[in-house]
């Protein structure tokens, strides 16, 4: 399992040249399979922040951390869960807000098949409200 994490942010640069790389051409290097790994997070990062949303504007800097397993359609396969959580606003707060828009985002799109197995199948996000701010 190689989990992706990303910080969640309002600014997200387009990244699709790594995903594109992984599904045509000869077998990645490891570097390459890294960086094409990361343009998938981004990419997953970009779904889940347009349904991200929390009920009162944040004024602290709280985070959570979100783990989840995709399908190879894109779909959820389970319930997503917390495995790690700081700050304010109130963490049960944050961390309902960011496992709602996980489930509300699915199934996702443009992910690479090729970097399915050993790569996206597992992912892991971090919400972090003072993107909200």
């Amino acid at each position: 399992m190689l989990a992706q994490r990303l910080l969640i942010a309002a600014g997200l640069a387009a990244a699709t040249a790594g995903a594109a790389l992984a599904q045509a051409g000869p077998p990645l290097t490891e570097p390459q399979r890294k960086a094409a790994l990361a343009d998938v997070a981004r990419v997953l990062g970009r779904q889940v922040r347009r349904c991200w949303q929390l009920d009162a504007a944040p004024t602290g800097s709280g985070a959570v951390t979100i783990e989840f397993e995709l399908r190879p359609s894109g779909a959820l396969s389970g319930n997503p869960r917390i495995v790690a959580r700081a700050g304010t606003p109130t963490p049960v707060a944050l961390a309902k807000s960011a496992t709602d828009a996980v489930r509300a985002c699915a199934p996702y799109t443009g992910l690479p098949t090729a970097l399915y197995s050993g790569g996206w199948e597992r992912m892991r996000l971090t919400f972090d409200a003072r993107s909200l701010q």
